[in-house]
């Protein structure tokens, strides 16, 4: 009697055990596709490609100078690469735009001239040119301590 108590006690037990780790099956399932997870997948990969960027220079002064040359070369994607990452998009139409309209010689004239600089802050500098006392253009970089390289935030 006893062993039969036990029997059905362990199978219960068992069928308790299956039931659950099919409900928590199907709960991770449900997550892995659920916007949540991608969002966060989507967020991961962001930060890796952040912490990886390999465009930028070891110094500010490098990461114009192949901001130029990009430009200089009509290689408007790569040049929009130069930019802190939430903003390459939006640089790489701009200065598509820019070249379709025949406007990028008048920009690389206008980065070229810029050639003053000046650390603003730790990580950020300034370049900027002087006209008649008075500073025309800015060029804003900072730094990304993650891919050890500068990035031009502000045009």
């Amino acid at each position: 009697m006893i062993k039969n108590v036990l029997k059905y006690l362990g199978l219960g037990l068992a069928v308790v055990i299956l039931v659950l780790l099919a409900a928590e099956g199907v709960l991770y399932a449900k997550y892995r596709f659920s916007d949540e997870y991608k969002t966060k997948k989507e967020l991961e990969k962001l930060v890796e490609e952040y912490k990886n960027d390999p465009y930028g220079g070891d110094t500010p002064e490098e990461t114009l100078r192949l901001f130029i040359s990009a430009l200089k070369e009509g290689d408007v994607e790569l040049a929009s690469k130069y930019f802190v990452f939430d903003e390459q998009e939006k640089w790489k139409n701009d200065l598509e735009i820019g070249k379709n309209n025949g406007n990028l010689d008048k920009l690389i004239q206008i980065v070229s001239q810029v050639t003053n600089g000046k650390e603003l802050f730790q990580d950020a500098y300034q370049f900027y040119s002087v006209e008649n006392s008075e500073i025309k253009y800015t060029i804003d970089l900072i730094y990304n301590n993650d891919a050890r390289r500068w990035k031009i935030e502000e045009l």
